[in-house]
């Protein structure tokens, strides 16, 4: 097995079906400093992809991602995975790494090494948090309270559309401003939001609710696989969180994702340091999402 680092890879072949989060040109995005890509080689076996994240000497596959870890378009033999953890091990301690994290995907993500090797090969679980997720090839299940949200909020004229790159901007305000009556704040600048929105047009839609041309609620999602598109940054106006926007916004992307082929709408998580939010939970399941864990691993290299 050979384990290339690759450190100029604009130009880098990139296999069918690799999640968005470890294309080079995503890695190389200002909100992802010193991020390193990976691939192992081997000649009877389609190559290995891994990426982290190295700060202070802990290496993070993948920060400021949902997730990370080994990813291939073939199944991956136990064997070859040990292999492909001891040369990787040497090349990070070479790097100033001393702990390495892995945020594993929920298990519908398909190109995945199992999180039992993980365990096998030593990782320790760190947190295991709630994922949920709407499976669009099944039909909707929306619980009857969210339909007639939904309805009540149509009949009052909302519209629910794509925004357009010159309202990005104002979107990310927008968001900016729901999160600070939350007591949060958005965790990626406008500069930065603009600049990953403007270098992924295709991988990006900006999903809008409005009435009177007055914006109710927003969602972005991202196409990390062509099988699962990804919802984030999520924000809804205060004086319209009892009409629910959100809800007809999911339910339009919905529709809008399975009329394309998509399989999956990750809704992303639903606790925070594994403990579950329960509100959020129960919104989610009533507009018919699953859940799944989701697991970050670490172990101290040696």
């Amino acid at each position: 097995m050979k384990l290339l680092l690759h450190t100029s890879p604009k130009n880098l072949s990139l296999p069918q079906g690799l999640p968005l989060y470890f294309f080079p040109a995503f890695l190389a995005l200002p909100q992802r400093p010193h991020s390193l890509l990976f691939e192992a080689r081997t000649d009877n076996h389609a190559p290995v992809y891994f990426a982290c994240t190295l700060h202070e000497k802990t290496a993070t596959s993948l920060a400021k991602s949902p997730f990370g870890s080994f990813w291939s378009q073939e199944a991956l033999t136990s064997t070859l995975f040990d292999q492909l953890l001891n040369e990787l091990y040497e090349k990070l301690l070479s790097l100033g790494a001393s702990i390495l994290r892995i945020s594993q995907p929920p298990d519908f993500y398909s190109g995945f090494v199992p999180p039992e090797w993980l365990e096998a090969a030593g990782f320790d679980v760190d947190t295991c948090e709630i994922n949920q997720h709407m499976v669009l090839s099944l039909p909707a299940t929306l619980h009857k309270m969210e339909k007639r949200k939904i309805h009540s909020i149509q009949a009052k004229g909302a519209v629910c559309r794509c925004a357009g790159k010159d309202e990005l901007p104002v979107i990310h305000d927008f968001i900016a401003e729901c999160r600070q009556h939350q007591g949060l704040t958005i965790n990626i600048s406008r500069e930065n939001f603009l600049l990953q929105l403007t270098t992924f047009p295709d991988f990006h839609d900006v999903w809008v609710m409005e009435q009177n041309q007055e914006l109710m609620a927003v969602c972005v999602t991202l196409m990390v696989t062509p099988d699962i598109a990804y919802t984030y940054l999520p924000a809804t106006r205060q004086t319209f969180k009892k009409d629910s926007p959100m809800a007809g916004l999911l339910h339009t992307m919905s529709i809008h994702y399975q009329a394309r082929g998509v399989q999956y709408l990750d809704l992303g998580l639903s606790s925070i340091q594994g403990i579950k939010q329960e509100g959020l939970f129960t919104f989610k399941q009533r507009m018919g999402a699953l859940s799944k864990n989701r697991l970050t691993y670490f172990k101290t290299l040696r």
